[in-house]
């Protein structure tokens, strides 16, 4: 029994060392539990932490200047871009507090397939609010700066970075005249999201459509589109897909023209280069024919002329009378 008990050791002393070597790099470990019980090993089993891959979740969309109603009234919209939910509890996202500081998402916190979620410093029920779409997540903390804010940073429960808004030095896209009345346009992230951190990847909310009751309590000088999808026509990523399409569709006219053409073509009963072909085949008979008119006449006008012979004939008819 003790040299049973000595292999069955080594074996698993082998197995673990195995195992151990084939961690490396990732989010996988091995069990290094085991059981002895008679001649039975029990060395563990691989587990796998779940990790949620890159831009699953994007920022969105920024209102980094408040709105006509209060300065502070900003808010940041988070986008589901996969078919499934996600879970986003206890998440992170660094640069949106004061002094660049991290504001943190409570637990228990989804965001629907292809849907969003919308952080605010006031509820819409507050007067301090020009919204009038339901906030998921009411954070007194935020804080975006006008300028300087730094870039923010989406991470998850593990730290990982998800996306990141480009904050540093500025902001790429949204707009306020500095007055409380003027015009507050959202920075809106591109249909394709792209790098957040590229100021290509942004764009200033201008559509008319984004200031009517549709998001905001009453039509005005507040652009946005909070819970919903980014509406303006200077997304420079639409422009791309809209100019594609259009090219598809021209070249697939196109196409169908050339089949049109060719068919036609297919049609015709006779080629025109054949008729070409023989028409210079004839062209260097014409000369020798040309050349064989005047022998012929030489050869008329040498031998005698039957006139005499006639003469003589009707000569004699005549002496003979």
């Amino acid at each position: 029994m003790k040299r049973i008990r000595t292999i069955l050791a080594k074996i698993f002393s082998l197995l673990l060392l195995f195992g151990i070597g084939q961690i490396g790099n990732s989010n996988a470990y091995f069990s290094d539990t085991a059981t002895v019980t008679g001649n039975t090993v029990t060395t563990g089993y691989w587990e796998e932490e779940e990790s949620v891959p890159p831009q699953v979740v994007v920022i969105n969309e920024v209102m980094w200047m408040g709105s006509t109603v209060n300065s502070h009234d900003e808010w940041i919209e988070l986008r589901n871009i996969t078919s499934q939910p996600v879970d986003i509890g206890q998440w992170t996202i660094e640069n949106a507090t004061s002094s660049h500081g991290v504001l943190h998402i409570p637990a228990s916190k989804t965001i629907p397939a292809n849907g969003y979620f919308l952080i605010a410093n006031y509820p819409e029920t507050s007067a301090n609010s020009a919204l009038n779409v339901g906030v998921d997540e009411v954070n007194a903390s935020l804080s975006l700066a006008n300028s300087g804010n730094g870039n923010l940073v989406l991470k998850d429960r593990d730290g990982n970075i998800i996306d990141q808004a480009k904050g540093d030095p500025d902001w790429p896209a949204g707009f306020s005249d500095g007055t409380s009345a003027g015009p507050h346009k959202s920075m809106e992230r591109n249909d394709s999201p792209g790098d957040g951190l590229s100021a290509a990847s942004w764009h200033t909310c201008i559509n008319v459509a984004c200031n009517d009751t549709t998001y905001w309590d009453a039509e005005g000088n507040n652009y946005g589109t909070p819970k919903a999808a980014n509406l303006s026509e200077n997304d420079s990523s639409l422009n791309l897909q809209e100019e594609s399409q259009e090219q598809g569709a021209e070249q697939t006219s196109q196409d169908g023209e050339d089949e049109e053409i060719v068919e036609e073509d297919s049609s015709q009963p006779a080629d025109p280069e054949p008729e070409e072909d023989s028409q210079e085949s004839v062209l260097p008979e014409e000369p020798e024919v040309e050349q064989e008119a005047p022998i012929l006449q030489e050869d008329l006008e040498v031998p005698p002329s039957p006139e005499p012979q006639i003469e003589e004939t009707t000569g004699e008819i005549i002496n003979e009378n």
